[in-house]
C-alpha cells in the first residue's frame, strides 16, 4: 500500500567489499591513514591492455568469508560481493528478518555489467571447445544483471519490489535513491540498497584504455589523482557497497540505532554525449539541487561533497563546475573528497561505496584527505581536503556520473529527532 506521506529515510547499516577487503572498517582504515591499493592485474596476468595496475579485493576466497560451496561455484563474483556487503550492513542494523513483515522489505541492487567476468569465460570454453556442453547450464541466469538483487532476496527470504539498476557508474546511487524513494512514499518499510561490480577482465581493461579512460601511470602513488592536474585517469576497481534503509517509525520501533538520515534525492541526465560529461555543469548541478532541494536545505548548509571524483580530466573539471552553479560563494566551505584516489573506479559499485564513507563521515566528523591530491587544478577550482579535516557535517553529498550523461546525488544528513 502506497501513501501520500513523504515518510523519513534512514540509514542503519552499511557494508563494504573493496580492494581494503571485506568489511567497512578495513576500508575506512585505508581512508584515514591515505594508503593506496593499486598493484599488478593479478586476475588477468597476459592482458592486453596497455595499463599496469587495478585494485582488487585481495585474495579473494568466498568459503573463507561465510560464503557456501555451492555459493562460491554458482554465483558470479558481482553477486557473492553483494552477500557480503549486505551481510554486515544486515549484521550491523541488527534487524531479525524471521520477526518481520518480509513482504515489506525490498532489494534494489545496481551494476554496471553484472555477470561480465562468468561471460567472458564461458566464451572462451565456448570458442576452445564448440560444444554446448562447454557451458555452464546457469550461464544466463548466473550472469543476468539482477541476479545480485535476487540472490539478496533469497538468500534473507524477502518478498517485496526486487531490481536491478542500470546505469553505469550512478548504478549505486540511483539504486539508493529509488530506494529512499519507496520507503518514503509507504511502498516498503525497509530496502538493502546499492551496487555490486567485478569486471576486471581483459575485454574491460582493454575497452576503458581504447577510451583513454584508464590512467597508464606504473606508480601507484601517482595512478589516481582525483582533482590534481597531473591527474590521468582513473584505476579499474571492484567490490560492492549496500546501505540498510528504513523508514524511521519502523527503525524506531524496533529500537535500531540509526547512524545517518537519507534526506533527499536528484537524478537527471546531460543528454549530451556517450561517454564526456557536458562541461556546462548542469547536469549533476539540477540532481545536487533537486537532493538539496528535498532535503529541506539550501546550498549554504552544504558541508561535504563525496564526489565521483574519477581522477579523469573532463569528470573533475565538470563536477567542480557544477558545485560552484549550486553553491555559489559558499562553494569555498565545501570539502570535496573522492575514495578513488585509494581504491579505484568500481564502476556500478562506486556509489554504494560512496555513500557508505559518506555516512560515516557524517558520525565521525571526520572527512579524509583524498590520496593522491598534491597539485590543485584552476579548472578543479573546490576546497579538495589533501588531509583529513574534522568538520561537523550538517549536510553532505554523495554524487555520481555515468556513462550516458546519468548523473545522480544523494543528501545525507545526521539524524536529528
Amino acid at each position: 500500500m502506497s501513501s501520500s506521506e513523504n515518510r523519513r529515510v534512514v540509514v542503519t547499516g552499511y557494508g563494504t567489499v573493496t580492494a581494503a577487503g571485506i568489511g567497512f572498517e578495513a576500508l575506512w582504515d585505508a581512508l584515514m591513514a591515505h594508503r593506496t591499493l593499486f598493484g599488478p592485474i593479478n586476475k588477468v596476468p597476459d592482458h592486453a591492455a596497455e595499463v599496469a595496475l587495478d585494485a582488487e579485493v585481495p585474495d579473494f576466497d568466498p568459503e573463507e568469508h561465510g560464503l557456501t560451496r555451492k555459493e562460491a561455484r554458482r554465483l558470479d563474483p558481482f553477486s557473492q560481493y553483494a552477500i557480503l556487503a549486505a551481510d554486515e550492513a544486515v549484521a550491523q542494523s541488527g534487524i531479525d528478518f524471521l520477526a518481520e513483515d518480509r513482504d515489506r522489505i525490498g532489494v534494489v541492487c545496481g551494476t554496471g555489467m553484472g555477470g561480465l567476468s562468468t561471460l567472458v569465460d564461458s566464451q572462451t570454453k565456448l570458442d576452445a571447445k564448440h560444444s554446448q556442453r562447454a557451458i555452464n547450464p546457469l550461464l544466463v541466469p548466473v550472469m543476468a544483471p539482477n541476479m545480485a538483487s535476487a540472490n539478496l532476496a533469497l538468500r534473507y527470504g524477502l518478498h517485496g519490489e526486487n531490481f536491478a539498476i542500470t546505469t553505469a557508474c550512478a548504478s549505486s546511487t540511483h539504486s539508493i535513491g529509488e530506494a529512499m524513494r519507496l520507503i518514503r512514499h509507504g511502498y516498503e518499510d525497509v530496502v538493502l540498497a546499492g551496487g555490486t561490480e567485478m569486471v576486471v577482465c581483459d575485454i574491460t581493461l582493454c575497452g576503458f584504455a581504447d577510451l583513454s579512460a584508464l590512467s597508464k601511470q606504473t606508480d601507484p602513488a601517482l595512478a589516481s589523482l582525483p582533482f590534481d592536474a597531473r591527474r590521468s585517469g582513473f584505476v579499474l576497481s571492484e567490490g560492492a557497497g549496500i546501505l540498510m534503509l528504513e523508514s524511521l517509525e519502523h527503525a524506531q520501533e524496533r529500537g535500531a540505532e540509526i547512524l545517518a538520515e537519507v534526506a533527499g534525492f536528484g537524478s537527471t541526465c546531460d543528454a549530451y554525449h556517450m561517454t564526456a560529461p557536458d562541461p556546462s555543469g548542469e547536469g549533476p548541478a539540477r540532481a545536487m539541487r533537486q537532493a538539496i532541494e528535498e532535503a529541506g536545505a539550501d546550498p549554504s548548509d552544504l558541508d561535504y561533497l563525496n564526489a565521483h571524483g574519477t581522477a579523469t580530466e573532463y569528470n573533475d573539471a565538470t563536477e567542480s563546475t557544477a558545485l560552484h552553479l549550486v553553491c555559489g560563494d559558499h562553494t569555498p566551505d565545501v570539502l570535496v573528497h573522492s575514495v578513488k584516489g585509494n581504491i579505484g573506479h568500481s564502476l556500478g559499485a562506486a556509489g554504494g561505496i560512496e555513500a557508505a564513507v559518506t555516512v560515516r563521515c557524517i558520525q565521525d566528523g571526520t572527512v579524509p584527505g583524498t590520496c593522491g591530491f598534491a597539485e590543485p587544478d584552476p579548472a578543479c577550482d573546490v576546497t579538495v581536503t589533501a588531509d583529513n579535516t574534522e568538520r561537523e557535517i550538517g549536510l553532505a553529498l554523495s554524487t555520481s556520473l555515468g556513462f550516458g550523461g546519468h548523473n545522480a546525488a544523494l543528501a545525507f544528513a545526521p539524524y536529528r529527532a
